[in-house]
This record gives C-alpha cells, structure tokens and sequence, in this order.
C-alpha cells in the first residue's frame, strides 16, 4: 500500500486533534534528531509541534519505543497539574483546561491506575520545562507513523541560535544543564522497576504481528528487577543491530568487557529517570527573558553572571572580557526532546563522560556558601605566595587534608542520587562503549553526508574507553575511602570545546 505524503498525514492528525481549527501551515523542523519534527501554524495563531516515527527499516531496537516513551513520560510527570478535589476526583489546572491528552489508539495505563504511580520524589519543578501532550498514537500501521502532537514548551534549541554561545553563556548554561538533570535524576520509578519508559509506566494492546515485534526487539519486558539486566539487554540489543547491518567492530570484546564489570551494576538499586541525551544543543532549549527577575527562590534556576559564588575562570583576554560584559541573559526552558529516556542509573545520561566543572556544580547542587568559602580561600592561596617557603610547606600539607575533606564533602552531595560512588567512574566508561557504540551502528542505519566523520569519532571513543577499562581492576574492593579523582575517575572532564560526536 502506499505511503501517503508527510503533509497529509499531519493534516489528518491535526483535524482529527483539534477539528474546531484550520490549518494554516507547516514547515519541516530541520533537524539530525530520530523523530521528523513539524511546526504547525493554526489560524488561530497556536503554534503545534508534531513527530513521527521514521520507517521501521531505519530503527535500532531501543528507538522502537521512542515516540510511546516521551507520550508516556509527559503524561506522567505533567500528573501534578491536575489537581484533587475533596471527592478525588480530578480538576485540571487553568494552564491545562481543555487540553487533555488523547489517544489514537487504545492504551492501558499503569500510571493511571494507583496514587503510588504519582512520579516519587517530584515536586512539581520539571513542569515548567514540560511540553503540553495533545495528542499521541503509539502503534505504527501500513498507512501511518506513531506520533505525538504537543503545544511546546517556550524556547529555541542551542543549535540554532543565530549567534554561538559566548565562554561566559556556555558556563552559565552548562550550570543550568546540571541543575535540570539534577531534577530529573529525583524522579524515581512509580513501581521500583528498570528499563525504557513505554515499557516501566504502560503495557500496550499490540497484534500479534507487533509482539513478534517486540520479541525480536528484545525490549518485550515489563521493565527488570535489576538495573544490570536492563544494561545488559540494551547493550545486547545494540551489538544485534551491528551484527544485522554487517557493521564491522569488536563485539566480542565489548561483550567480554560486560562480563567483567557486570556486577558493578548490581549496586544500583534505585532506577531513576533518565533523558540520556539531555544535554546535547539539539535538545535543550533556552530564551532570552525580556526582564531579568532575581531573587525568585529555589524555583529558579540560578545562572553563573548572577551567582558571585559560583567560581569562574579569569578571562584570558579583553575580548573574553568583553564576551563576559555582552553575555546574553539565557535561561533554558526546556528539552525539544524527551524520547530517549529510561529509568535507571543517573550516570548513564552521556553527559557524564564530557562533564564541565559548571555542569558538576549544578548537578551537585554545591551550596553558595561553600562555594564563596572555596572562592576565598582561592584568593588566600594567590596571596600567600609571596610568604617565606617554610610556611608553604606546613600550608601544603594542611590543603590536602582541606582536598580530602572536600572530596568527602562532594561524595556526600552525591550520596542521595549517586549509587556505589566508588565504582562511578567504572560504570561511566562502560556506559561510554554502549553510547560510542550506538553512535557507530546508527550511521549505517540512517547515513546522511556527515556520517563517515561522526563514524570515525565515535570508533576513537569507544576504543578509548575500551583500552581504559582493560586496565581496570574489576575486583578491586570497594568500599575504601576515595581517592582525590584524576583525569579518569568521577567527574569525568573534558577540554573545552572537545564535545563528543554521536
């Protein structure tokens, strides 16, 4: 049967989405993403985003979930909106009236059916960066892709800013990156259980022909107890695409280096929501406020031009400086994209192996207290140069014990999202050979002109983390007070500008 064209098929969604309005256009959202992305105009001046899954034949076996899992986790963290009155029964929000999700096809949901489904641990501070969910349909046909329609969230994606982000913006939003996965890492599953979204919070009605689907997917389980079974099958369902396109690589090896640090991941307990991509310039979106409001509380995401504890580096040149005096005001406001999300360990986000000294600031929530404390004692230090060598000396010793304590401190921070804090940085290079090795497989599954350049980046990184955990202890007892972290231990840094290629 023939495929119908892209503009009839969103024309068909819109009618039947919203058949009160007329569609006055649509333009194509150009962009590397998996899901085709539409802005569509109404004559009402409504401004909808539309996506739709792309054929079958160009999925890998995690993206099959994708258009289900951002309908899902939407829904779900946008629940706090509705509001109970005395009988229990549901009131929407004046934000929210008039524009409750509807389905294109029959769901069952888990979300649904019990208050212990409410998201743990959330407070309601992820919904201001939530799109509003219209309309989705999870089921691919013969005539139709899977969609989802939403009134989106305010903002533009990094990547199409007119003009790249200033040293100064880029701290100050690698800052807000951290706070915001921060947040999402609060989210824990509604049941305790890990793995891909679509399958953690609902279980669809699918055909016969689509659980057979699903079987050979892999990815057919209601969720795992453990989160190594979840990794496992990810990884597994990854190397299986590769093998299927014939894609030439070390599969034995990355298999042989699973088995050996497996049992690393038995230490995660807690599966907490994870946007594993939310980080990368495609998918945050920010806006330039037209009046700076400070002092708005906890609520507000706080920005590195208006923190003065917030350390940063001396500019190097008058133009740097100058950058520093034109920074633009830029708040993120959202994600563009909330498919590629799962329920498990935080450090899994592929952000982690690229981390900034921003970014860990904001994702470790370090007080402004302490950091004013560790500004100061920066000051000290340049100052105290000039003393005699003697005091240097009993000064040295006294600032590793200061750094030990420190280090302490950071774990401490991370002990309420960060499991097994020892083996971190164990866990994120093996996390790092499945990203690196899903950024390999997926160019011979969608190529386009750049894909022999984001090949070979991807083949450096995974060989990289590869030669790394060769060298790697995996019974070594854990356990033992931290080490200071080195260049390969948690947090992960890159140079400035060495952003990896997926």
């Amino acid at each position: 049967m023939t495929q119908p064209r892209p503009s009839d098929s969103v024309r068909a969604i819109i009618e039947s989405a919203v058949p009160s309005t007329r569609l006055e256009t649509v333009s194509i959202i150009s962009t590397k993403r998996l899901l085709r992305a539409f802005k569509v105009k109404l004559t009402n001046e409504r401004t909808l985003l539309l996506k739709l899954l792309p054929p079958p034949s160009r999925l890998l076996r995690y993206e099959k979930w994708f258009v289900q899992s951002e309908a899902a986790v939407v829904e779900w963290l946008s629940q706090d909106a509705c509001e109970r009155d005395d009988t229990g029964s549901h009131r929407p929000s004046e934000k929210r009236a008039g524009k409750y999700p509807r389905e294109a096809s029959p769901i069952i949901r888990q979300s649904a059916q019990s208050p212990s489904a409410k998201p743990s641990s959330f407070d309601g501070q992820l919904r201001r960066y939530l799109p509003t969910l219209i309309m989705h349909s999870s089921i691919s046909t013969e005539t139709s892709s899977a969609f989802c329609l939403f009134e989106p969230t305010p903002g533009d994606p990094i990547s199409s800013l007119g003009k790249p982000l200033t040293l100064a913006e880029r701290r100050s939003i690698d800052f807000q990156k951290g706070r915001l996965i921060r947040r999402i890492a609060n989210v824990k599953s509604p049941n305790g259980r890990f793995g891909q979204v679509a399958t953690v919070l609902e279980q669809p009605r699918v055909s016969e022909e689509n659980k057979r689907t699903l079987r050979e997917t892999k990815l057919d389980f209601d969720g795992a107890d453990g989160w190594k079974k979840t990794f496992h099958l990810l990884l597994e369902g990854i190397l299986r695409d590769g093998e299927d396109r014939a894609v030439t690589m070390s599969y034995e090896l990355v298999r042989t280096i699973f088995r050996k640090f497996s049992h690393l991941l038995d230490a995660i307990t807690t599966p907490r929501l994870v946007v594993v991509d939310s980080d990368e310039d495609e998918v945050v979106l920010v806006a330039e406020p037209e009046k700076v409001e400070k002092n708005q509380g906890e609520d507000k995401l706080e920005t590195l031009a208006e923190d003065p504890g917030i350390k940063t580096e001396p500019e190097d040149s008058d133009a740097e400086s100058r950058q520093q005096d034109n920074a633009r005001d830029l708040e993120i406001t959202g994600l563009q994209d909330w498919s590629n999300c799962i329920f498990g360990d935080p450090l899994f986000a592929t952000v982690f192996s690229h981390t900034t000294p921003e970014f860990e600031r904001g994702f470790r929530q370090i007080s402004r207290a302490k950091e004013s404390h560790e500004l100061h004692d920066i000051k000290e230090e340049d100052h105290d140069t000039s003393s005699h060598d003697e005091e240097d000396d009993g000064k040295e010793v006294n600032k590793e014990e200061e750094d030990e304590e420190e280090k302490q401190q950071d774990i401490d921070i991370d002990a309420d999202i960060i499991e097994d804090p020892e083996n971190a940085s164990t866990r994120i290079l093996l996390y790092e050979c499945y990203h690196a090795t899903v950024a390999i497989v997926k160019q011979f599954y969608r190529p386009d002109a750049d894909s022999s350049e984001r090949e070979i980046a991807a083949r450096r990184r995974l060989m990289a983390a590869l030669a790394k955990l060769e060298h790697v202890d995996a019974n070594e007892p854990a356990g033992k007070r931290p080490r200071r972290p080195s260049d390969g231990e948690w947090p992960v840094k890159r140079p400035r500008g060495d952003a990896p290629v997926s």
